[in-house]
């Protein structure tokens, strides 16, 4: 069976590759790293965590969700592997770090990031992300 690389990049940590079959849950994937990035297993954490990961074909977690039975539902979309735009997506967490507490830095922020990823994040919602950064949360749509 062949194993699955997801690369994780948590904010303040170094990036971490986690290694996993196939036929192992998502519970065993969160558990690993958690562990690896020494955090807390909070269910915020693991969105926050698994946002914006990476996979080995270089396709892109834009979403994900818990169900009521605690499978993580994701949504995959591709992800030029480019170095301009790895340093974007990069600079846009960066900028919402730097402006967590300032709703219209923020927003500039995301503006920023709206005109360079334009074909990929048009629903992006200026207001949503702002509320979502205001109540401390991580959770871009």
């Amino acid at each position: 069976m062949e194993t699955i690389e997801i690369h994780i990049k948590y904010i303040g940590k170094p990036e971490i590759t986690i290694s996993i079959q196939p036929d192992e849950s998502v519970k065993i994937l969160k558990l690993r790293a958690l562990e690896k990035l020494q955090l807390s297993n909070h269910p915020s954490t693991c969105r926050l965590l698994l946002k914006g990961a990476v996979l080995n074909d270089f396709s892109l977690i834009k979403d994900l969700s818990f169900s009521k039975d605690r499978r993580l539902h994701l949504v995959v979309g591709k992800f030029n592997p480019s170095a301009e735009n790895e340093k974007v997506w990069s600079t846009l967490y960066e900028h919402v770090v730097k402006y967590f507490k300032n709703p219209e830095s923020a927003k500039k922020a995301v503006e920023e990031f709206k005109s360079k990823f334009q074909a990929n994040v048009q629903n992006i919602n200026i207001d949503h992300i702002e509320r979502i950064l205001n109540s401390g949360q991580f959770r871009f749509k």
